[in-house]
């Protein structure tokens, strides 16, 4: 008789046990030991090298967490090796990138420069196009940078010219450090990873993100028209047509995207912002009507759509009185007694 064929279960994911062990030390103030420390960092440099060090060498230790920043850009499933400051030839001037990622599959190689920068410390356009230059010449797919910067429509944040005579053409893509706890915050929350190391050594990187020395800790400016849009309508001399409060439009649309990342990491779901528009309208045009609403009314606003929630999350800044509203609207229901809606939303 032969045997039968075991029947095949999906592994458990491991996430981190939502309470807390009591720790063993005599008070809180004796600081726990940790796998990536960020205390001791002092210049901008020393964090732009530890933050690189660091993301890539847990995306290629944790398979789920390298696969989800990687596979929006191209990348194939497959074993994935990261390093950092490697020399490139660049004529008489090699560069270093911060970092590179290589992926293998199927006997083929999928490579990304990696560019990184921390705190409010901007991209600089000369140097990614030096990067792409070099990563079109040597066959590479990508460059991919990382910053505090959010990317809206999943665009880029600097601008480089491509040359379209050549055979080999570069991505350019832009990651955001929101994005990167976010994803973190999903696996070792909700979703979970193949075994308790690999929870762990995401629960070490999601502290030293959060850490307030990292200068890992996602868009905190809302740009130098912020100050003065704000002054403007507070003297009521801020006139539609002003470029500066289109600035302040896409500065709040980028601080919405960071709150979407956050709530979403915090609560599991995929949140999204909702922008109201006219269908076939330009981002551009939204927000030329945005920022003439703002000077009307002196306020900002938005929405946000949370997957498993019958109405989207409306979100207003209002800039005169310095106060955040929010609100949601939820259709009643058809049938039953108005005590059982009421204790229904309670």
């Amino acid at each position: 008789r032969g045997l039968s064929a075991r029947p095949r279960t999906a592994r458990k994911k491991i996430t981190l046990p939502k309470a807390v062990k009591k720790s063993l030390a005599e008070n809180d103030a004796w600081p726990r030991a940790r796998l990536f420390p960020a205390p001791s960092l002092k210049s901008d440099r020393e964090r732009e090298s530890r933050a690189t060090s660091v993301l890539l060498s847990v995306m290629a230790q944790i398979p789920e967490f390298g696969r989800r920043l990687t596979a929006p850009y191209g990348a194939p499933a497959g074993r994935m090796e990261t390093f950092t400051e490697v020399t490139l030839p660049n004529g008489d001037l090699p560069r270093r990138p911060d970092g590179v990622i290589r992926v293998e599959r199927a006997g083929k190689l999928w490579t990304a420069l990696v560019e990184v920068k921390t705190n409010g410390n901007p991209l600089k356009s000369e140097q990614v196009q030096e990067y792409m230059d070099i990563a079109s010449r040597r066959g590479y797919e990508a460059v991919i940078t990382v910053s505090n910067e959010v990317a809206l429509e999943g665009r880029p944040v600097v601008d480089v010219k491509t040359d379209g005579r050549r055979k080999h053409q570069v991505s350019l893509w832009h990651l955001s450090w929101a994005e990167v706890t976010h994803q973190a915050q999903m696996l070792i929350r909700h979703e979970g990873v193949g075994n308790a190391a690999h929870a762990w050594l995401l629960h070490e990187l999601l502290h030293y993100l959060q850490h307030e020395n990292s200068g890992c800790h996602g868009f905190q400016n809302m740009g130098p028209a912020w100050i003065p849009v704000r002054k403007s309508i507070d003297d009521e001399t801020l006139c539609q047509g002003d470029q500066r409060a289109v600035e302040v439009v896409g500065s709040w649309e980028r601080l919405v995207r960071q709150i979407c990342l956050r709530l979403g990491g915090e609560l599991g779901q995929k949140v999204l912002p909702v922008w109201r528009g006219k269908r076939g309208e330009d981002a551009h045009a939204r927000r030329s009507l945005l920022a003439d609403q703002l000077c009307l009314d002196g306020r900002l606003h938005a929405e946000l759509r949370v997957e498993g929630m019958s109405g989207v999350l409306a979100l207003t800044a209002d800039l005169r009185t310095g106060k955040l509203r929010t609100s949601m609207e939820i259709p009643a229901p058809e049938q039953g007694y108005p005590l059982s809606w009421a204790k229904r939303l309670v």
